[in-house]
């Protein structure tokens, strides 16, 4: 199995960010992407800020549908010492965005990256 996210798939904001009274904004995929692989935040030390719905199909093509695992692309961790953003910004080859506000905004994914790093400690 594989998993994707076919370009439009919202990824939405779970948590705000400890520090910061700036929102998350929204997301969704300008590109289709099968690159990046969901994980799980859960427990007292993990605070997921991301998550979004993956599709799977198998290898052979045969099937495909709604992954229902893990669903968290992004996190930080409670002592504000750890940031995890796994999808990506930019297509490898092509340099064109895979990311843009679910408004459309293109700023919205650097915006999503400063706004975790302020949250991190980083100085503006």
């Amino acid at each position: 199995k594989s998993l994707r996210l076919p370009t439009g798939t919202h990824i939405n904001t779970v948590e705000g960010l400890p520090g910061v009274s700036t929102a998350l904004p929204t997301l969704e995929t300008a590109s289709f992407i099968f690159t990046t692989l969901p994980y799980s935040a859960e427990g007292a030390d993990a605070i997921p800020l991301y998550e979004t719905q993956f599709n799977y199909i198998t290898r052979a093509g045969a099937r495909q549908g709604p992954w229902f695992g893990a669903p968290t692309v992004a996190s930080i961790s409670l002592d504000r010492r750890i940031g995890l953003f796994t999808l990506p910004l930019i297509n490898d080859i092509s340099g064109a965005p895979v990311l843009r506000g679910a408004d459309g905004d293109p700023e919205a994914p650097r915006t999503a990256i400063k706004l975790m790093l302020e949250s991190l400690g980083f100085p503006r």
